[in-house]
């Protein structure tokens, strides 16, 4: 459900006070069935379009439902978009589900894949809550005639019903949710945190797609984490290892691992900063900037050796492989370490060392850049 970003986007609107009805009724098909606690998924969804920039505004949905009834859309062209999945969350997953609507983390946006998702919440003495998220880069929560843009793990969140793509080998999805760290070892995988007290550190509180759904053979498992409140972390806490080498689209790219090596978990935060060094110290590239927003939890006891299972933090960079003379052999730049200086102070030295993946990271004329945010990664 995440994508690039681009912030011009069609948006559908609805309003969703007389949604349950109208909708279904517009379709000229009769309600699905559901529990009693929720009344039934709309057959399809029927909403203007129009082209506009939503604000931004983040979404927010009171705390701690007691239980949660999704109804994932597959979109159309035109005309209405058809009911394609339906799910009633329990009371843990529905309060991640709010928490996930509710977080002000992750930078970029968010897309519905041309899923549209009704999302209902029940919530002690029978009060509900209802929205329709919509929309691309960002993805918005309408609620009656407000729209309200998703982050992108809120997007994620919401995503978890998305139909499989027609044709081709499908499996079901494995449970996930519940294990810890050491449990957790789908392929490919990607992680996101969620900061949440009430779980065990590094439990998976949420997963795309859901438990039993059905993907392709090669689709990929999203993980949400939960994860503690923790203090900056301090240079001296930090181990850091250069994670290989790869090249494409006219660039080298790199990759360098960062765990938290004490007793203690603590936060990668603000802004960090990379510059390849000679031997002698001395500043080998240029130097590349960027701000972790969020900041990122990292695992305690990771260990000098990066020892698994840990939450750690990936950096991936990247620098020109050629350059006006559309070749670099007398102009290449192979720092001997890197130095990473914390938002919090202090520096991070890692070697420039060759890995199983590839030699060691090279550049043409010392050009250095963040590839991609930083994000969570296991071991």
């Amino acid at each position: 459900m995440l994508t690039g970003m681009r912030w011009w986007v069609a948006l559908l609107v609805l309003s969703l006070a007389g949604c349950a009805a109208g909708c279904a009724a517009a379709s000229g098909a009769p309600a699905v069935p559901a529990p009693a606690a929720f009344a039934p998924c709309p057959r399809a969804v029927q909403a203007p379009g129009y082209y506009s920039h939503p604000g931004s505004v983040r979404a927010a949905v009171p705390r701690g439902p007691v239980a949660a009834q999704l109804c994932v859309y597959r979109g159309a062209k035109a005309g209405p978009a058809q009911l394609a999945e339906t799910a009633v969350l329990s009371a843990s997953r529905a309060r991640t589900v709010a928490l996930l609507i509710d977080t002000r983390a992750g930078s970029g946006s968010s897309c519905d894949a041309g899923s549209p998702v009704l999302l209902r919440l029940r919530y002690p003495g029978g009060t509900t809550f209802s929205g329709l998220a919509a929309g691309c880069s960002p993805e918005v929560l309408a609620t009656g005639g407000r729209l309200e843009v998703l982050a992108p793990e809120a997007s994620l969140a919401l995503g978890g019903l998305l139909p499989a793509p027609p044709g081709g080998r499908t499996v079901r999805v494995p449970d996930y949710l519940g294990r810890r760290l050491a449990q957790v070892r789908p392929t490919p995988l990607s992680l996101y945190e969620l900061t949440d007290p009430s779980v065990p550190f590094g439990q998976v509180v949420w997963q795309t797609p859901l438990p039993g759904t059905r993907q392709g053979a090669a689709g990929g498992v999203q993980l949400v984490l939960g994860v503690h409140p923790a203090p900056p972390c301090r240079a001296s806490q930090l181990a850091g290892r250069y994670t290989g080498t790869g090249a494409g689209a006219g660039s080298y790219i790199g990759g360098i691992a960062l765990a938290d090596s004490s007793a203690q978990p603590c936060t990668l935060t603000g802004r960090l900063t990379l510059t390849g060094l000679r031997a002698s110290g001395e500043a080998d590239t240029a130097t590349a900037s960027e701000r972790l927003r969020p900041g990122l939890v990292l695992s305690p006891g990771a260990g000098p050796r990066l020892t698994p299972p840990a939450l750690i933090a990936v950096l991936g960079f990247a620098g020109p492989n050629d350059d006006a003379t559309q070749t670099c052999f007398h102009h290449e730049t192979v720092p001997a370490a890197f130095s990473i200086t914390l938002g919090t102070g202090g520096t991070v030295r890692v070697l420039n060392r060759a890995v199983a993946t590839g030699g060691p990271f090279r550049t043409c004329h010392g050009g250095l850049s963040f590839a991609s945010a930083a994000g969570p990664s296991l071991l």
